[in-house]
């Protein structure tokens, strides 16, 4: 294992995409710390917090992590199926149980590394430009990065998982786009879903004029459906983010409350994609 993966950090050292994302991810802090000196300007307050709420967000920069890390860990992880790499190393005894942890460690190594770096950024340059906010949002920073850092873990997991699986770069990178703008995608509609009142103002017409009156809500989910949206929306790391990015969810499980569950949820993502992905592994004929 030691070997699989001082190999992995060697090739990864002489891998011109892994320094490239370091530049992409960069000019996108540059970017987003621009955005946030313009509004500042205009009125609208902004500080540190901003910058590492803002690290993984799926709405206003469209899941930029995530789709960053996917896409150079995928073409990273595939480049030794279609170079033979991972043949030889089956021939010279490694075991597909090694080579599968192993793949699934440098990912993690990756975007942890990725993230890391975006928080380094935001704590010196951000800081410094944006300031660094009172000693209590201090503390929900610290909440944050640890929960942001379980989330990073379930990505890791579920990239390892598409590229071991599919093993093709380009359909593997393609995959791993689809999968996380899907489930992104699911996981704002189903938060909107559960965001909504049980009743709202309607105005109907009687008695010859316009009444207002509150109705209950049609497109409120059924509590068994709901009970479901809720255990998806913290089961993917797409739903976590959400949470990082709320602010007054009737959701319980939110970072200035409860927020530690979602750690859990991590570690079950991290350990049932791992499962299945070295049971799909270990049945596939490398060639």
């Amino acid at each position: 294992m030691n070997k699989l993966l001082s190999a992995n950090l060697y090739r990864l050292k002489k891998n011109k995409t892994f320094y490239a994302g370091f530049a992409i991810y960069f000019v996108y802090f540059l970017y987003i710390t621009t955005e946030f000196i313009t509004a500042e300007k205009g009125g609208f307050p902004r500080d540190i917090g901003d910058l590492l709420y803002i690290a993984f967000t799926p709405t206003q920069y469209i899941m930029f992590f995530p789709l960053v890390v996917g896409v150079i860990c995928s073409l990273f992880i595939t480049e030794d199926f279609q170079s033979g790499a991972v043949r030889n190393k089956v021939i010279v005894g490694r075991t597909k149980t090694q080579i599968y942890l192993s793949n699934f460690i440098t990912t993690m190594f990756i975007c942890m590394f990725y993230y890391t770096i975006y928080l380094i950024l935001s704590f010196t340059i951000g800081g410094l430009l944006l300031g660094y906010g009172t000693e209590g949002e201090t503390i929900d920073f610290a909440k944050t990065i640890i929960v942001s850092y379980g989330i990073v873990i379930s990505y890791s997991a579920v990239i390892a998982f598409i590229s071991m699986i599919i093993k093709n770069s380009t359909f593997s990178v393609i995959a791993t786009v689809v999968i996380f703008v899907l489930t992104a995608g699911v996981a704002i509609n189903l938060i909107y879903k559960l965001d909504l009142p049980d009743t709202y103002i309607a105005s109907i017409w009687g008695n010859g004029a316009l009444v207002e009156k509150e109705v209950e809500n049609f497109m409120q989910l059924s509590p068994k459906m709901n009970e479901l949206a809720r255990f998806f929306t913290k089961l993917m790391p797409s739903g976590q983010v959400n949470y990082l990015l709320s602010t007054n969810y009737p959701l319980s499980e939110t970072v200035n409350g409860v927020s530690w569950i979602m750690l859990l949820y991590s570690g079950l993502v991290v350990t049932v994609t791992n499962l299945v992905g070295l049971f799909i592994f270990k049945k596939t004929d490398i060639k």
